[in-house]
C-alpha cells in the first residue's frame, strides 16, 4: 500500500472507529488496570486497530487523552488532547464532536467550527490552526452564552507517524533505510 492510499484508508478508518468511540452514547469503555483513572475504547477492523485512552479529574475537570491508530501492528497516526471541561458540559461536547464524526467531516479531528444549544446556553467553537489529517492542531472551547465566558477547552494536535516530515528525517532514512521499516514517498 502506498503513502496516499494508507493516509486515505487511515482517515476512513478513523471515522469508522469514532462512530463507536467517545461521542457515541452507547459505547462501552474499558478501564486500564496499569493506569488507574484512565478509560479506553478499543476498536479494530481488518489491518487497522484504534485505541482511545483518556482520563479526567472529577474535581478539577482537567483531562487528557491520546488516540492512536495502528496498521498491521505499526502505529501510523495519533491525536493528543488536554484541557478541562466541567462534567455537566460533557454531553454537549459529545454532541458537538458527533456532528463531524457522523458525517466524516475532518476539522482538526474534532467538532464543527461552531455548534450551539440555545436551550442550554452553550456554544462550542473549534479554532483549527493546521487542518490536514497528516498534521493538525487547534483548540476547541465551550462558552457559556449568558456569561460570555469560556467554561472548558481542549488543545489538540496530531499527525501521521510513519513517513518523515522534514529534510533531516528524510536524510537520516536515506543514509540508513533500516531506521524506517515502512519507507514511503514523502511527496
Amino acid at each position: 500500500m502506498g503513502r496516499h492510499e494508507l493516509e486515505r484508508d487511515t482517515q476512513h478508518f478513523f471515522f469508522l472507529a469514532m462512530e463507536y468511540g467517545y461521542a457515541n452514547p452507547d459505547r462501552q469503555t474499558t478501564p486500564i488496570v496499569e493506569m488507574p483513572g484512565y478509560k479506553s475504547i478499543p476498536f479494530s477492523y481488518g489491518d487497522f486497530r484504534f485505541l482511545d485512552v483518556w482520563m479526567g479529574d472529577k474535581v478539577t475537570g482537567n483531562s487528557l487523552g491520546l488516540t492512536t491508530i495502528w496498521w498491521q501492528d505499526k502505529p501510523v497516526w495519533f491525536m493528543s488532547y488536554d484541557g478541562a471541561y466541567p462534567k455537566d458540559v460533557i454531553p454537549f461536547l459529545k454532541r458537538a464532536l458527533a456532528q463531524n464524526y457522523g458525517r466524516g467531516v475532518f476539522l482538526g479531528c474534532r467538532g464543527p467550527h461552531s455548534f450551539i444549544d440555545r436551550e442550554q446556553g452553550l456554544l462550542y467553537n473549534n479554532r483549527v490552526h493546521r487542518n490536514h489529517f497528516i498534521d493538525f492542531a487547534g483548540r476547541e472551547e465551550i462558552l457559556d452564552l449568558e456569561e460570555n465566558t469560556v467554561i472548558g477547552y481542549h488543545e489538540y494536535k496530531g499527525r501521521f507517524l510513519i513517513w518523515p516530515c522534514n529534510t533531516r528525517q528524510k536524510a537520516r532514512i536515506h543514509q540508513n533505510p533500516r531506521l524506517f521499516s515502512m519507507q514511503g514517498n514523502c511527496g
